[in-house]
């Protein structure tokens, strides 16, 4: 017996494409839907340094709705999501051109 989890994150009004974790089942990007087994499963949401930890329970051929709700980061906090983000891409391009070169 299986019914459907529907989950929405926002930025104030905005829509926006959050990373939830269903504890034991996978990780998906916001917004989806997913046919699940009846039960009661953890969200571990994560959106620009914030987190939030919701519990939803699935039942038998109904529709389980989840909205995460986030607040618009500061200036100084999104350029350092932005700063991080690239040198994370350097870092890994330097990491395949040095072990390329070892080859």
């Amino acid at each position: 017996m299986s019914g459907t989890l529907e989950v929405h994150a926002y930025e104030d009004t905005e829509e926006v494409a959050a990373e939830v974790e269903i504890v034991g089942v996978g990780k998906y990007d916001t917004p989806f839907k997913i046919q699940l087994p009846e039960g009661t499963y953890i969200l571990i949401a994560n959106w620009m340094g914030q987190q939030q930890i919701k519990a939803a329970t699935v039942e038998t051929d109904k529709t389980t709705a989840v909205n995460f709700y986030f607040t618009k980061p500061s200036m100084a906090l999104t350029y350092f999501f932005a700063v991080t983000s690239a040198i994370g891409t350097i870092v890994s391009i330097l990491g395949l051109w040095i072990a390329l070169a070892k080859r």
